[in-house]
């Protein structure tokens, strides 16, 4: 937990996509990690893990 990622949107363009920090992995009933709750500038919210991509720094 805590490590930035991007949130992919389906209706936005690339560049407006969001920023978030993830809080906690979720899991199904496989026990696989499924979604993720995420905190971003607007509030919390819950997106799968294959709208999320990692983001790198570079420092």
């Amino acid at each position: 937990m805590g490590d930035v990622v991007i949130v992919q949107d389906d209706i936005k363009p690339r560049h407006q996509w969001t920023l978030a920090v993830v809080d906690e992995l979720l899991t199904g009933n496989d026990e696989l990690t499924r979604s993720a709750r995420l905190r971003t500038s607007g509030g919390s919210t819950t997106r799968p893990i294959v709208k999320t991509i990692p983001a790198r720094s570079t420092m």
